[in-house]
């Protein structure tokens, strides 16, 4: 918890303005030294009661007064949700002069176009500020980044997957008049009314239990609990968790209890919110609760506030507020799942008591429930589209990342190549892209229709791509053959990296992307480690090139997978890819992932289909359960596997070569080094507002 800070030293200033933002952060939308923000001269009370007479009572001394308010959003990867959450915020009905000193958006560790979206906002509304963090450390120190640059009498806090009500600030602003400081007012969150489904009835059934038991609980201001989707917090020394919190709620609700605060409840503070479209995600959203609620008993000392220990503190008002609810309709059976859900989550928090620990720092976003209503994110015409493309420099930045990611490999990008990974209003022609690469040199430089690297080497292209077309044949006739026996427990298998580039270097692997029937993943994985090595002892007249599984999937994840945003170099990865067996599945896989289109759409348009795949079906019993037997034992043998050729590759000096193995059940996936440099280097361009300083501490290539 952030405490009363010391008076700054002699030559420095305590204002927000003037604080050096770290390195690992870029800020948008005004930041920096320059000219204050207006503030009304008189402080304006959101409410005053009237006294006798009729005359408004003054407010007694050390009450909060509302002068200006500060707004926070925390996101990562919401580039579908962002926008609406920031301009239900922007577009509150406030009291006049009342208004917003800025609302500082956190763009936490994204991969998908998250900042793009914010940064549009930025520069589209002055009020809108943005801080990118690079590394996604936990959504307390996103909350400290915004608490330090929160200037004003209260800071409101909306997660980035939630709307809150025109209305729903005021409602905070009035029930938190004449409280005294510290204190946090949590507001209201609902169900979207469009969103259908049993399952979202239940969940609808839980936050109206929710929000009866929060007017018993803090009807005096007493409880120590709060929920995070919308609050409201007292200033000027705005209190946030510490940095790797998990409920930043909760934690909260404690420490005001121990320091005398107050937690409050603004019922007309109405938030809609997005809500797990399954039962498993909802486990796995409880699940991560029920751990934050235990990291703030060890933190503090003491628990938060929960229905079950408010069964034991006042029995009598717990079993009224459950027992009306259970008389709704469909009432029981929605506290039958709701309770079953708790068992559940609970158990597996307990499991996540036992080593190795688990990462519940860093959240797995909510997919947009099916049925919620989505605004669009980006609202412009194609003429302004075009100009925010090319005037504002992503597109340069987009042809520099193609450019710079070819050198690393000694090869060029062919300008028909380029144009196809351009959005909309960028040069859609190879002639086009000609003149546009002529006009802006300092990208690459031009020979035999390709871009360079500045100081790339031109390689033996015609060799690379003869090596290209043998490689895919070999992939090719991988299936045909030597796995041939484990055709019809797979959906479809893809080349990707260089190969599918069509331009590989002597040395490198054919990767492939496997998705498998359900029940069926480390059956197969057994299968093809067997076949490959058995082939890799048969004579051959060439060396030949080997073979890494090193995306694998089984289709009941695949198309999650695809469908959440992830950047521009997986787009690129995905849609490059050449099916080598069930190109049909594969196509409709990319089709159930429009984000990218909106990363590469032209190419997106040539790949896609719109046809239903074949029906999915599981494997037979007896497969699936040999197939259960298998997964602990060569799931380790590929963790061993992994570290011992690590050991090998760093030995060698090849730091860039050095992976991750991340299995599971349904999944095994090689997470290179190499692909996170290459995706670094193809995120957004920084906006006009960075600083020669801050792009130098970034140690960006493309600014130097």
């Amino acid at each position: 918890m952030r405490q009363p800070s010391a008076p700054a030293p002699a030559g420095e200033s305590g204002s927000v303005a003037s604080r050096r933002p770290s390195p690992a952060f870029y800020e948008a939308g005004g930041v920096g030294p320059g000219p204050a923000w207006n503030r009304p001269e008189t402080p304006i009370p959101v409410r005053v009661d009237s006294g006798p007479g009729g005359r408004s009572s003054p407010a007694p001394e050390g009450v909060v007064r509302f002068r200006t308010i500060t707004g926070g959003i925390v996101a990562h990867n919401e580039e579908r949700r962002l926008e609406r959450s920031v301009r239900s915020l922007l577009n509150q009905r406030l009291p006049p002069p009342l208004g917003w000193e800025r609302v500082w958006v956190v763009a936490s560790g994204c991969t998908d176009r998250t900042v793009e979206v914010a940064t549009t906002l930025a520069r589209e509304d002055s009020r809108v500020g943005l801080v990118v963090e690079r590394e996604r450390r936990g959504k307390a120190a996103a909350l400290g980044e915004i608490a330090r640059r929160a200037r004003g009498d209260g800071l409101v806090l909306l997660n980035a997957d939630a709307i809150a009500d025109p209305h729903a600030v005021l409602a905070l602003l009035s029930a938190a008049s004449f409280r005294p400081a510290p204190f946090a007012i949590m507001g209201r969150p609902t169900v979207s009314p469009s969103t259908a489904g049993s399952w979202s009835d239940s969940l609808r059934w839980m936050w109206e239990l929710h929000h009866r038991y929060h007017l018993e609980l803090l009807a005096d201001g007493r409880g120590s609990h709060l929920c995070d989707e919308l609050l409201l917090l007292s200033g000027p020394e705005f209190p946030v968790p510490p940095p790797g919190v998990i409920n930043d709620g909760s934690y909260l609700g404690v420490w005001l209890e121990q320091k005398g605060g107050g937690c409050w409840y603004a019922p007309d503070a109405v938030v809609e919110v997005d809500i797990p479209r399954s039962f498993g995600d909802h486990v796995r959203q409880r699940r991560r609760i029920h751990v934050g609620n235990a990291q703030v008993t060890g933190l503090l000392g003491e628990p938060p506030d929960t229905l079950p220990r408010y069964f034991l503190r006042r029995p009598r008002a717990a079993v009224r507020v459950v027992s009306e609810m259970v008389r709704e309709p469909r009432g029981v059976r929605d506290l039958a799942r709701i309770a079953v859900g708790e068992v559940v989550s609970r158990g597996l928090a307990l499991w996540d008591r036992l080593p190795p620990p688990r990462d519940h720092v860093h959240w797995k976003r909510i997919e947009p429930t099916p049925g919620a209503a989505e605004r669009p994110v980006v609202p412009a015409s194609p003429a302004t589209e075009s100009r925010a493309m090319i005037d504002g420099m992503p597109l340069g930045r987009r042809v520099h990342s193609l450019v710079e990611t070819a050198g690393r490999f000694d090869t060029g990008v062919p300008l028909e190549e380029i144009a196809n990974l351009l959005p909309p209003g960028a040069p859609a022609t190879a002639t086009e892209m000609r003149i546009w690469v002529e006009e802006h040199s300092e990208v690459g430089r031009l020979e035999d229709g390709r871009v360079f690297a500045r100081g790339g080497r031109s390689r033996d292209l015609r060799t690379r791509r003869e090596r290209g077309a043998r490689y895919l044949e070999i992939a090719r006739s991988l299936f045909e053959e030597e796995l041939s026996g484990a055709r019809s427990w797979l959906r479809c298998a893809a080349v990707s990296g260089s190969v599918a580039y069509g331009e590989p270097d002597e040395g490198d692997d054919i990767d492939l992307f496997v998705v498998t029937r359900t029940g069926a993943l480390w059956l197969f994985l057994t299968y093809a480690y067997l076949a490959l090595r058995l082939r890799k002892r048969r004579p051959s007249p060439f060396v030949r090139p080997r073979v890494c599984l090193n995306f694998v999937l089984e289709e009941s994840v695949a198309p999650r997978r695809f469908q959440e945003g992830r950047g521009f170099v997986f787009a690129r990865e995905a849609l490059t890819a050449r099916p080598v067996f069930g190109g049909e599945y594969y196509r409709w896989l990319l089709g159930g992932a429009p984000w990218m289109g909106r990363e590469i759409p032209r190419l997106y348009r040539d790949r896609v289909t719109e046809e239903s795949p074949p029906a999915a079906s599981r494997v037979p019993g007896a497969i699936s359960a040999l197939n259960l037997a298998l997964f602990p034992l060569v799931a380790t043998y590929l963790h061993l596997a992994g570290l011992v050729r690590n050991e090998s590759v760093r030995s060698q000096g090849r730091a860039e070569d050095l992976f991750r193995t991340e299995t599971g059940l349904h999944r095994l996936v090689y997470a290179s080094r190499r692909f996170e440099s290459l995706r670094r280097l193809g995120e957004p361009s920084l906006p006009p507002a960075v600083s020669a300083s801050t792009r130098r501490n970034r140690g960006l290539a493309a600014d130097r």
